[in-house]
């Protein structure tokens, strides 16, 4: 937890350091300016002893619950901020196309559908913001829900992502990453190779070497696994928390075929 009621943590702490110390020089000025007022005030310690035992066990039960909500909050922050950046990794902004608003209401068209756009256009925007210090590029991007079998395994996946990218665009963000660590070399991968995400490896008992199948317009296209990656958006993971969606990546002109 960074903020409280939109104060710094930090300010919060430094404040409450400096009433603590004021608190302490004023117990220590008592103390030593007059010690049998001091000795007086502990006196009842002893005297009401459940009380005081009431007392502290109350301070006591106040301060673990404030510790308990501000652990709480920090660990969902850590985990929230964390499951992002690694499922967006580079990601900034995802632009999706949607079909046009002046749609006809109540036809079959008015249901949300997403529309391909042009490759170009990834070029017409690098050009139009090629100045802007905030936008460091961008990348066009392909997504395909479908099924996925594995022959070895005999296992397969009614729903999977295929994600289709741009070897040297996503390269120049930074390319995927082995789920074992390395990056793999995106330019050499091959027309019928494809990365598999970690999710879709564990489902489906996959691992490098391995011939896919995806179902695509009733055929069956088989893929190479040329290897195992980390979940991510580029790599065709677009799901955040809950069970992940298995996921794979091929070449952008590999999926457009």
């Amino acid at each position: 937890m960074n903020e409280l009621f939109g104060i710094s943590m930090t300010t919060i702490m430094l404040v409450m350091l400096a009433l603590f110390a004021v608190c302490a020089a004023g117990v220590g000025v008592v103390y030593i300016s007059n010690r049998l007022m001091f000795r007086m005030g502990l006196r009842n310690i002893r005297r009401r002893r459940a009380q005081s035992l009431l007392i502290v066990s109350g301070l006591m039960l106040a301060t673990v619950i404030i510790t308990a909500a501000f652990a709480t909050g920090d660990t969902l922050d850590y985990s929230i901020t964390k499951l992002t950046y690694d499922n967006l990794q580079r990601t900034d902004l995802s632009i999706h196309h949607f079909r046009a608003e002046d749609t006809p209401a109540g036809s079959s068209d008015s249901i949300a559908e997403e529309r391909y756009v042009p490759y170009e256009v990834t070029a017409a925007l690098e050009e139009i913001f090629r100045d802007d210090p905030d936008i460091q590029g961008f990348m066009p991007f392909l997504f395909e829900p479908l099924p996925i079998v594995n022959p070895r395994t005999r296992l397969s996946e009614p729903f999977a992502f295929v994600a289709g990218f741009d070897a040297e665009r996503l390269a120049r963000f930074g390319g995927l990453t082995y789920a074992d660590g390395g990056k793999p070399a995106l330019s050499s991968l091959g027309a019928d190779e494809a990365l598999l995400g970690e999710a879709a490896a564990g489902k489906l008992d996959a691992r490098t070497g391995d011939t896919i199948l995806l179902a695509i317009g009733g055929e069956l296209v088989p893929l190479r696994v040329a290897g195992i990656v980390r979940d991510e958006r580029s790599s065709g993971a677009l799901e955040f928390g809950g069970e992940k969606i298995p996921a794979l990546a091929v070449r952008l002109e590999t999926l457009q075929q």
